[in-house]
């Protein structure tokens, strides 16, 4: 399960203090730090195996889910798997639905539009590759073809087209920005109500630069609904481009809070806000916090957060470690070229704070 970015989890040396004695779950849940907590059995009986589990709200003790699941034991490494993808699938379900399923007010009854929303999640939250931005954006638009009533998928293609100009992989350009418009239009129609369609129209506002406009949503958003994680998580985006430091930095804390084992994706935001407000060591603490076991091409999750570290141990006169951190960075796919239009593209309000990074990196030769 560790091996998902989107789960925060406990190593199992902790968690074995707990083993074979009866447990006070909102107990543990205060003492490990966690939301929900998954707890279960293991039997085998001749080349069949059974497993009990079970996913509790360490909050309010309420289970939330609980299955058995009965594998042949012909390759236990398969059997691993098996669980480990079932087990992924139903937090996937529990906790993103149960969590912030009030956000998206009408969900869908379409197995297949569900299994292409999660496709379209795991291709859009990994390297962020054109061709794994593209799959995503298929996904999604496919879900919404297979649900015409279901409004989420609609509003990740207006967050993914945003994604796509903010980081330079897709020109912002009027054509680009009404498709936006009009599928904004078509997550309203569908779900006219949800506080989700503010996070929609503030990445529309920043891309326009309408800083204010931008900054309007995100406020009424936090007062709306503010133990949305994904929703806090754009706020803060939209709050930090337009220079709302404090503001940016709360709804971020939001985000962590209520992110269901998502802190760590969220905390890659610190790593620019930090930046932005000259804590150059701030910046790289949190990186390392991130990626105690050092970061590589294959852990790493936000290049373009990444490159603002590169920027921080510049600062610091820390050469070596920003020659590291940006050649993980090209490992990954996220090189000169790349860098390149993410810097043209990113619209922060204050100038200042791109031209301050691409001093810095000048000195390496970058981009």
């Amino acid at each position: 399960l560790s091996r998902y970015p989107q789960l925060s989890v406990v190593a199992r040396n902790t968690v074995f203090a707990y083993k074979g004695a009866p447990v006070d779950i909102v107990k543990v849940g205060r003492e490990l730090d966690v939301r929900y907590v998954l707890e279960g059995s293991v039997r085998q009986a001749g080349g069949r195996v059974r497993l009990n589990a079970q996913l509790i709200d360490a909050v309010t003790g309420r289970h939330i889910w609980a299955e058995r699941l009965d594998r042949d034991l012909v390759d236990l490494f398969a059997v691993q798997d098996d669980v480990t993808d079932r087990i992924v699938t139903e937090l996937d379900v529990h906790l993103v639905e149960g969590a912030q399923g009030r956000m998206r007010r009408r969900g869908t009854d379409n197995v297949e539009a569900w299994q292409l929303i999660k496709l379209g999640n795991r291709n859009f939250f990994s390297a962020r590759t054109p061709a794994l931005l593209a799959s995503a954006f298929e996904a999604f638009q496919r879900a919404a073809e297979l649900d015409p009533t279901y409004a989420f998928p609609v509003r990740m293609m207006v967050h993914l087209r945003g994604y796509e100009m903010e980081r330079g992989v897709r020109p912002c350009t009027e054509a680009g920005l009404a498709e936006m418009d009009a599928l904004a239009a078509q997550a309203r129609e569908r779900d006219p109500t949800a506080i989700a369609n503010l996070g929609v129209s503030g990445r529309i506002h920043t891309l326009r630069r309408e800083y204010d406009q931008a900054v309007d949503c995100a406020r009424r958003a936090m007062l709306a609904e503010s133990d949305h994680s994904d929703l806090m998580a754009s706020c803060a985006w939209y709050l930090l481009l337009a220079g709302y430091l404090e503001e940016s930095a709360a709804a971020n804390s939001l985000a962590i809070q209520h992110g269901a084992g998502q802190g760590l994706v969220f905390r890659h935001f610190l790593c620019v806000l930090h930046y932005v407000r000259e804590e150059y060591d701030r910046t790289l603490a949190e990186l390392h916090a991130i990626y105690p076991d050092g970061v590589t091409a294959e852990t790493l999750w936000y290049p373009d957060y990444a490159y603002f570290a590169v920027g921080a141990a510049l600062a610091l006169n820390r050469r070596e470690e920003a020659l590291l951190i940006a050649a993980v960075c090209a490992q990954a796919g996220c090189g000169g070229p790349w860098l390149a239009r993410l810097l043209d593209a990113l619209p922060f309000r204050d100038p200042s704070v791109i031209q301050r990074l691409r001093g810095q990196l000048a000195t390496i030769g970058l981009p």
